[in-house]
């Protein structure tokens, strides 16, 4: 019975994660089945040249979504046609994420009423459309590396190291702009294969 008892507590106070990486981790409890862990790796700064490298391991069993989070004066990067590359890989030196598209290419996740208030830029997952039968579809996943990789998300395994690096090829604006956030944002309880197609 006590077994039972301190299980069950676990499950619902959240045991804290073993992560051991860069930055740090956040856990905003059990009733968040989205966006319950956050990783803030750290800070970078979008200038020309510019490459930053990042170790997380030790991640919940999640899928996470590598990005980039301005502050609010910095708006006017989610227009600038500026590279960024996210690259991700494993302790075997697998390909996990590789994405290079232009800052106005990715998702961003404005919130507040698509208000401008910290951005958080993405690559969306690749999918193909399935007919399913009586005029429905669904989306299939398409992985393109290792670990469930679509897009610039991934999910993590237990005792993985994921290796980050960002780049940037080009200056995003020709206006003075502050350093972001590099971010690994909960996508939820992990789904594997087909999507259910």
């Amino acid at each position: 019975m006590k077994y039972i008892f301190l299980l069950f507590l676990s499950m619902f106070i959240g045991c804290s994660s073993p992560y051991t990486g860069d930055g740090v981790l956040s856990d905003r409890g059990f009733t968040l089945s989205d966006e319950r862990y956050r990783v803030t790796l750290g800070k970078f700064p979008f200038s020309q040249g510019t490459t930053a490298s990042f170790v997380a391991s030790g991640l919940p069993n999640r899928r996470f979504i590598l990005g980039v989070e301005l502050s609010n004066k910095n708006c006017q990067v989610m227009d600038s046609a500026a590279e960024i590359n996210f690259v991700v890989y494993d302790e075997h030196h697998q390909v996990v994420v590789k994405e290079k598209h232009a800052f106005y290419q990715l998702v961003w996740d404005k919130k507040l009423n698509q208000k401008c208030d910290r951005p958080f830029g993405y690559v969306k997952a690749a999918a193909k459309e399935i007919s399913i039968g009586n005029g429905n579809v669904c989306m299939r996943p398409i992985y393109s590396g290792a670990d469930y990789g679509t897009g610039s998300s991934f999910i993590s395994r237990n005792n993985g190291i994921y290796h980050i690096v960002i780049s940037i090829e080009s200056p995003p604006s020709t206006t003075p702009i502050q350093a972001g956030n590099i971010v690994l944002k909960d996508g939820g309880v992990p789904t594997k294969g087909d999507g259910g197609c």
